[in-house]
Order: C-alpha cells, then structure tokens, then sequence
C-alpha cells in the first residue's frame, strides 16, 4: 500500500497547495474523536491524547455526575420554556449565588454566541443608544450580529462598533476617551469585553485600563458587559469569573459553552433594574429551548462539581504548576518570547527576533499532537500563541507532560 509521506510532516514543511476548508474539517491534520474521558479524548484507533483545547469539558469529558443527572432529566421531562418547571428557577438561583450580589436576572441562551447578540440587545434597548465600543482583537461569536465586534476574525457593518486597541498597541486617538471623543452625538448603549484580553507581546491586559473604560462608558449612560463565555466558573483559579480578577462591577455577564460541560447551553445575567428596564420596552423575550429542564439540571450537576471538587483552588494551583513549568522552559528555548497564566488559563507566545513566529506556533502545534498526544491550539491575531484551557481536572503529571512535551518539541525544531 503506497503511503504520503508528506502527510506526516508539520505544516511548514508542505508544498503550498490549493484547499476548500469549512469548519467541520479543523485543520491539515484532524482528528476522528470517538470517546471522551475526563481531560482525554480517544481516537477512532483506541489512542489517547491529552485535550487542553477544547474548553467546553468545563468539569470533565463526560464527568460521571453530570452525564447522570443529564439522563436522569432527559427520561423525565425535555419541553420547551412556554411551562414553568423547577429546574429553571433553581439553577438560576445557584448560578446567580456564584455572582457577585448585583447580579440577579438570568436569561438563558443555547450558545455563547446567542449569549452575547441577547446582552447587546439589552444595552441598546436599555440604554435606546446603538453604538457598541469593543476590543481590537476581541472574538464574541459568529452571529451576523457580532461579526462587526470581531476584529481578526469576519467583519460587517450590521453593528455600530468602534474598536478600542490595547494598552501597548494604542495611539492617542485610539484610546476610549478619544474613541468616545470621536463619538459626540451618538449614543453610547455599552461596551463588550472579552475578561481576559490578551495583548501580544504585553500579557493581559491590565486592570487599570478596564476600569478606566467602565469608568468612561458609564460616565457616557452606556452598560458594560463582561464577556465570560471561555473563563467562568473558576478557571482562572483566584476567582469563579476572570471579571473579579480586575475588580470590575459589570452590569451584563454571559457564559457559554463550560455553563453546561458540552451540553449546549448559555446564560446572561443582569441586575434587577436592567432586566425590568428590558421588560419596559415591550420586548418579549423568548427562546424556544434556552433554559429546557435537561439544560438547567446539567448546568446545576456543573455547579454541584466544581464546588464538591475543589475545582477553583485546583485551577490555581495546578493551573500555577503548568505556568511556573513553561516559563521555565524559557532559558533554554529564546523563541518563548512569553509565559503568561491565571489558572488554567494559560497562553506560551512564540516569537522570532522579537516579532511574531506563526509558522514555528503551528510547527508546535502539530508535533504536540502527532508525536506527543496533547491537543492544543493557536489563537490570537498574529496566530503565534499556543493556548492551554484543559478540562478542571487535569493533574500536575498532566501538566509535566505538557512542559516535557514542548520542551522537546522545541528542541527537535531548533537541530
């Protein structure tokens, strides 16, 4: 049987070529994943890899309990939200205890995406202004509705957006008091941030530029809605939401995707006041299947887990662990231009003469999965930063495998 050998060499390495791709085919080397298991996944072929991508196990690949409790609801009741049912009003109630006490409305969605187009709805009827004041480089879901607030990724002009850049990467008229200078006569109705805004070159981005922009835009009659949907629930290990980390008081706060372990299921939670103020203005609001009873058990069996387990205080310190090991790695290997980590939630930036190194970040990449088991992924504008978000229980040797794993990567690709 003839083989491609072409096949097994990382991206870089292949022949330029011509290639339709949607997103149902990941990349130049996908996976058949058959089974899930904790923080693993399994092949079609038995093998395991260690998932630190997928972000959605919040607790787990099918965590016992929640899988359970999923099934025990699903024999009992699954019904659109016309009927009042239990599960709703309970799980609203234990989501909004992990909030801090402002927050006491809930809206429930099916995607992060739906998440985020219903808390821009709220601003811009609340506040009867239009215009929306985003991150450059921010990503908050793939509805036409969003895609002007997504700046590397798809745009379109069915939003009023302006872009604010990045402490670092901001000029004086990009700055949000020149943004909002730059805005006399329109109204402001919020500003959407993603919690954890990642800035190359300079790390996250600090809390004093956040609080000045709820500051300005507050000051403005706008809302600020914090975009929770990758961070929630105890990932960044100090804190249950990244917002807290920064000292924010947000008025809006979605999640999505880790709300329900996988389970397709999201959230907006509001305060009182907001949410009345939504009400007044005649817009019903109504989803068919955001808030059906096997959605709010699943996402109350989350809660349950990640109290019972530990997991916020497991986040911080295995989470500390995995950081403390790849910055580690940094003497040794000059392309790791940065380590930065809150929890399990942790980005390596791989970098060359200083400027951004995609090809080595891909390289990285593919040989973490094809040689080492560990599914990881590349984000950011310039795609050179490796990004790790693996399920809450990963352990300490997990993590060790992660560093051993790169630190060999990195030395094969530098002979």
């Amino acid at each position: 049987m003839e083989t491609n050998d072409d096949c097994h060499d990382p991206p870089s390495a292949k022949k330029q070529k011509t290639q339709t791709q949607t997103l149902l085919t990941p990349d130049e080397y996908p996976l058949k994943i058959v089974k899930g298991k904790g923080q693993y996944l399994y092949d079609e072929n038995g093998e395991q890899y260690l998932d630190t991508s997928s972000n959605g196990a919040h607790v787990g690949h099918c965590h016992p309990r929640v899988v359970e409790t999923g099934s025990k609801q699903m024999a009992l009741l699954c019904t659109n939200t016309r009927f009042l049912n239990d599960c709703m009003v309970l799980y609203a109630k234990h989501l909004c205890a992990t909030l801090p006490s402002h927050l006491t409305q809930c809206f429930f969605t099916n995607t992060g995406s739906e998440a985020n187009d219903l808390a821009v709805q709220i601003a811009q009827r609340v506040t009867r202004g239009t215009h929306i004041v985003t991150l450059e480089g921010a990503y908050h879901g793939h509805l036409m509705s969003l895609r002007a607030l997504n700046s590397h990724r798809v745009t379109n002009e069915l939003c009023d957006v302006s872009k604010v850049l990045l402490p670092g990467n901001a000029p004086k008229g990009h700055q949000i008091n020149a943004v909002l200078q730059q805005l006399k006569g329109k109204k402001v109705a919020g500003f959407i941030h993603e919690s954890l805004p990642y800035v190359a070159g300079k790390g996250f981005c600090p809390a004093s530029f956040l609080q000045q922009a709820y500051d300005t835009i507050h000051s403005s009659g706008g809302l600020c809605i914090a975009d929770e949907v990758p961070y929630g629930l105890a990932r960044i290990g100090s804190h249950p939401y990244a917002f807290q980390e920064y000292g924010l008081t947000p008025d809006i706060v979605t999640m999505g995707t880790l709300v329900g372990n996988g389970h397709p299921m999201a959230a907006v939670v509001t305060m009182k006041e907001v949410a009345d103020s939504f009400g007044a203005c005649g817009i019903e609001y109504f989803n068919t299947f955001g808030g059906n009873p096997v959605s709010m058990a699943i996402g109350d069996a989350v809660l349950s887990v990640v109290a019972d387990e530990g997991l916020q205080r497991h986040s911080a310190e295995v989470g500390a662990h995995l950081t403390r090991g790849l910055r580690g790695l940094m003497k040794a290997h000059q392309s790791i231009g940065a380590v930065h980590g809150f929890g399990l939630y942790v980005v390596v930036e791989f970098v060359q003469d200083r400027e951004p190194d995609t090809e080595l970040a891909e390289d990285v990449k593919w040989l973490m999965l094809n040689e080492h088991k560990v599914i990881v992924s590349t984000d950011h504008v310039y795609g050179n930063v490796l990004k790790f978000r693996p399920p809450l229980c990963i352990t300490r040797e997990d993590c060790q495998h992660i560093v051993d794993s790169l630190d060999s990567v990195l030395t094969e690709l530098s002979l």
